[in-house]
């Protein structure tokens, strides 16, 4: 019987511009500030962006899968980002090659993938003074407790390790609207990056700067919720990205409002969610 891919989508988000984040204040009353997202382009569009995302194997949890994709497509540093939550599993609207039916709305569809999405933090990053991207340690170089399951899954492989910035934005060229097939939505429009100012000490503390697809993508910083929403949200996926990206906001201002953005509370807040999960 046919059944959904299972794939683990990577919402990765750091509060760059907001220094009260480091010690975050007893006031929970205020409004979450506007997060920065790790986003790394479209293997086949390159003029596109898109989570960090992949096939969730055998054995693994969503999460755990969610982390390795960050680092074969982002070059994001493994156990570097705290898992925040599960934020919610939506399906493909394409269907399944074996799909009964290609109707939505029938009982019998099969959606081609089922997408659990996974919403980690960037905490903010120690400062290490005259530190370069040249400093961040190699495939090799990696501690092996953190890195040994991720490398087994990834297949890590030393030759790919040619010499590529470590953040790039989009083309300024790039073409407004997607290939035959997959329309942008109507408020998509050029890629606006976060400030490489405020980014580069997470990127020099997070990225490494090279990874096993640093050939094939580019990785960027982008600034704010309308502008996530604008980048995501594209092609046949379009509606679950903004659903995600939706929820992911709503998330963040909640436990923003209930914490001040403690992070240790974040974490509690999200065991006793699991603990809920597994009585259930």
């Amino acid at each position: 019987m046919a059944s959904p891919r299972p794939v683990a989508v990577a919402v990765i988000i750091c509060f760059p511009s907001t220094p009260q984040h480091t010690t975050p204040s007893s006031d929970t009353s205020q409004d979450a500030p506007q997060p920065a997202f790790l986003l790394v382009s479209s293997r086949k569009k390159k003029h596109l962006h898109v989570f960090p995302k992949g096939g969730v194997e055998q054995g693994e949890t969503s999460d755990f899968a969610a982390q390795r994709e960050s680092w074969e497509e982002a070059g994001l540093k493994p156990n570097s980002a705290v898992h925040l939550t599960h934020l919610l599993t939506l399906h493909d609207p394409s269907p399944h090659i074996l799909s009964p039916s290609t109707d939505r709305e029938s009982p019998s569809f099969v959606a081609s993938c089922q997408y659990s999405f996974e919403l980690f933090l960037l905490p903010p990053p120690e400062p290490r003074a005259d530190r370069s991207t040249d400093d961040a340690p190699s495939h090799d170089e990696m501690n092996a407790d953190d890195t040994a399951n991720l490398a087994d899954s990834a297949s890590l492989s030393t030759s790919a390790t040619s010499s590529v910035s470590s953040i790039s934005s989009a083309p300024s060229s790039a073409s407004s609207s997607a290939p035959s097939g997959h329309p942008l939505s109507s408020s998509a429009g050029p890629i606006e990056p976060a400030s490489s100012a405020l980014t580069e000490p997470y990127s020099l503390a997070y990225l490494s700067p090279t990874w096993p697809e640093s050939t094939e993508r580019t990785r960027i910083f982008l600034s704010g919720w309308d502008e996530l929403e604008k980048t995501v949200c594209w092609g046949r996926r379009e509606d679950v990205m903004r659903q995600a990206v939706r929820s992911a906001k709503e998330w963040v201002d909640d436990w923003w409002k209930r914490t001040g953005g403690r992070i240790e509370d974040a974490e509690m807040s999200n065991g006793v969610e699991e603990e809920e999960n597994e009585r259930i």
